[in-house]
């Protein structure tokens, strides 16, 4: 148990260092005509430490289910990763091309909900940091990015006896989710018969909270 602790303790280390390191490289790199507005270190530091910048792999799977106009999918993977599985509907931006021009638009804009995911929360992570710096609104990262989107949403695991209803309900959702998107199939094909009319919304629980995955 300690050394399953330690492990944790030694990931959440390394995570907060490169997004540490991420702050001073777009402190440094950002262009001079995008530096104007932007927010300043102590406030960025501030809203790392707030749980609301996160959107949970349930959350946009029903908002893509729902078929929620205000959502965006922001992947931030190469363009060989994005082709080979990416979520329904989601642009793709490197990272390396997160500043570019062409894409300020998109970023900088208060109607659409940014959401920027990865493999894990690294890169999403980076990419939020330097559009927070950049004072852009509106901007938010997939907890866990898609390795918790496969473990959650694609490949559902039933809860044990001795949990409440609400993971019941959650793991019901789940499974209508992950007909939805294909199941596993849903990693090399988009092609499946399996597509359910209708997918339950997960029932909210009060205080609900999910510990953070990925890395």
């Amino acid at each position: 148990m300690e050394e399953k602790i330690i492990k944790q303790r030694k990931k959440r280390y390394v995570f907060l260092t490169v997004l540490l390191l991420a702050i001073v490289f777009i402190t440094i790199f950002i262009p001079e005509k995008q530096n104007r507005e932007q927010i300043e270190p102590e406030e960025l530091l501030a809203e790392l430490k707030d749980e609301t910048r996160f959107f949970t792999t349930d959350e946009i799977a029903e908002k893509i289910i729902m078929e929620d106009p205000s959502l965006q999918l922001i992947d931030v993977r190469s363009p060989e990763e994005f082709e080979q599985y990416g979520l329904p509907g989601a642009i793709n931006i490197p990272i390396e091309n997160i500043l570019d021009t062409e894409w300020t638009e998109s970023l900088n804009q208060d109607i659409k909900t940014n959401v920027f995911y990865s493999n894990g929360t690294i890169y999403s992570s980076q990419a939020w940091l330097i559009i927070r710096r950049l004072n852009y609104k509106n901007s938010y990262v997939l907890k866990g990015g898609l390795n918790e989107w496969f473990s959650t949403i694609i490949m559902p695991k039933a809860p044990s006896s001795v949990e409440d209803d609400h993971a019941m309900d959650v793991y019901q959702f789940r499974k209508g989710a992950s007909l939805f998107f294909g199941g596993a199939k849903g990693a090399v094909s988009d092609d499946t018969n399996e597509t359910p009319k209708q997918v339950a919304p997960v029932k909210k629980k009060a205080n609900h909270e999910e510990e953070e995955g990925g890395c």
